[in-house]
């Protein structure tokens, strides 16, 4: 019975030997956290400063925050949803995040998405994200009637 104890020891050390350096190194590799958020909506056409016209989308953990005011507006001489969002890192560790939005029109279908990525330092404010905005119709606008949000979030590389 001592001798099986010594093995069960033994072999529990190497395990943990073996193991660890994974669990040590998982970070970045670790599974993501998912923020999810859908709805229905109803986007307007407004400028940039008409945020009463706006649909704001919000969704926010302990580590980042994510803030859409989506709108349908004129870019370079076309018609698109302007999805840019502002991003801020709560944490004081670097953060990937990915995100995609996709909008649908009362029966399912598809009329948009768009998608972006971004590395984000500790604490940083407000950050916006390219221009992530998908063109449609005009018309297509009115046709939006929800949408679907998921963000992924990592631990980001060190700087």
């Amino acid at each position: 019975m001592k001798n099986l104890r010594f093995l069960l020891a033994g072999v529990l050390v190497v395990a943990v030997a073996a193991i660890l350096p994974r669990l040590l190194s998982a970070g970045a590799d670790a599974s993501p956290t998912i923020l999810a958020q859908s709805g229905p909506c109803t986007l307007q056409q407004a400028g940039p400063f008409d945020e009463d016209k706006t649909f704001a989308v919000e969704v926010k953990n302990a580590d980042v925050q994510v803030t859409f005011a989506l709108r349908g507006d004129e870019f370079f001489g076309a018609f698109a949803i302007q999805t840019t969002p502002r991003i801020s890192n709560l944490s004081s560790r670097p953060q990937h995040l990915a995100y995609n939005i996709a909008f649908f029109d009362k029966s399912g279908s598809l009329i948009a998405c768009t998608s972006s990525t971004t590395d984000l330092d500790p604490g940083a404010k407000d950050v916006q994200v390219g221009s992530n905005i998908p063109e449609i119709p005009r018309a297509a606008l009115e046709k939006i009637a929800s949408y679907q949000l998921v963000v992924y979030v990592s631990q980001g590389k060190k700087s």
